[in-house]
């Protein structure tokens, strides 16, 4: 029988938030002798593994795949699909609710929060990625007598590798406004194109994957204004991303959902300034390093950019913006994760 095994299947996809939770969990956790690791069978070559450590799955052979008994079993997102036996101590990691304002059929949310309540029943252990993110759970399920702790996901900041300029890039060191994400509704990155229409001396840059309706009606946009001053990047390397964050005026981060806030804190440890929303976890991962404007307001937005020059002398400063970000650590995360397996 296993102690413990953390599902790190989201590992085959490096590209996306919960990959990068899967691969630094496993990073930190590898080593530890009561651990093991549940993983899709295509990814385990690339691991280069001991193979002991490892309980594989294919989804061509789903129907036959046992489950294997274990004291602890760590779901590290809450839409899993797969979870241990009920004599296992499952702990849960829940990381937003985004699902039921992204999708407005009722139907369809309280088929969600059904499914989750499941999952939170049988939990032994919950974890959130953000206090917001605690306070969605006790207002849309049943946390009744459910043991949690609230875990923040590391950050892995990328000092060692060269920074990169992107190519084309055209605008000066230090004299753009920088914005990162994938190009979705719920990041708001639509206002981007208000900003740089009301302050044409102004320079912007988006970088982030653009692949629905959505980002191509930004991209439409731009074209349309002839908006000489706003650049969307798409997706960069973490050598230009370096890049970047290193050479950016400020962050401007619009969203309306966030579970975390992973940008802000990238920003920080490059001792940047922050503009972002006022609503969801941005506030607390935020806290008094940032400028907050409402995001469903363009003028307070547009006035956060015009006072900022003012705004900025009330913050703290650049060395406690990167010792604040420097405590977002995988290694203090694990850790937390590793005294709750153990608490079994």
């Amino acid at each position: 029988m296993y102690h413990t095994i953390v599902d790190i299947r989201k590992i085959n996809n490096l590209n996306c938030g919960l990959g990068q939770v899967a691969f630094h969990l496993h990073k930190n956790l590898k080593n530890s002798d009561n651990i093991n690791f549940f993983i899709n069978k295509s990814d385990l070559l690339s691991l280069k593994p001991d193979q002991n450590k490892y309980i594989n799955y294919s989804k061509l052979n789903k129907y036959r795949f046992k489950i294997p008994n274990c004291k602890v079993w760590h779901a590290i997102h809450q839409d899993v699909e797969i979870l241990p036996k009920r004599n296992s101590n499952l702990v849960l990691t829940i990381h937003d609710f985004n699902f039921l304002h992204e999708n407005g059929d009722k139907f369809v949310q309280d088929k969600y929060i059904k499914q989750l309540n499941k999952k939170i029943n049988q939990s032994s252990h919950v974890t959130f990625i953000s206090e917001f993110t605690k306070n969605q759970a006790f207002k849309y399920c049943n946390m009744k007598n459910t043991q949690y702790s609230i875990i923040y996901n590391g950050v892995c900041f990328q000092d060692k590798i060269e920074e990169e300029k992107p190519t084309n890039f055209s605008f000066d060191k230090n004299d753009f406004y920088f914005s990162i994400g994938t190009v979705v509704e719920k990041k708001n990155f639509h206002v981007l194109c208000d900003l740089a229409l009301e302050f044409s001396k102004q320079n912007f840059a988006l970088a982030g994957s653009v692949f629905n309706d959505y980002g191509y009606d930004i991209q439409k946009k731009i074209k349309s204004l002839n908006l000489k001053n706003l650049i969307l990047l798409g997706e960069v390397s973490e050598n230009e991303k370096k890049w970047l964050f290193n050479n950016c005026k400020a962050l401007i981060h619009p969203s309306k959902l966030e579970g975390f806030g992973l940008p802000l804190i990238e920003a920080f440890h490059y001792g940047k300034i922050v503009l972002c929303s006022n609503v969801c976890s941005l506030p607390e991962i935020g806290k008094d390093f940032a400028i907050y404007f409402d995001p469903f307001n363009i003028e307070s937005i547009k006035e956060s950019i015009s006072s900022f020059h003012l705004q900025e002398q009330n913050l703290n400063s650049v060395t406690e913006r990167k010792e604040y970000a420097n405590s977002f650590s995988w290694e203090n995360a694990s850790r937390k994760y590793t005294e709750i397996y153990n608490n079994f």
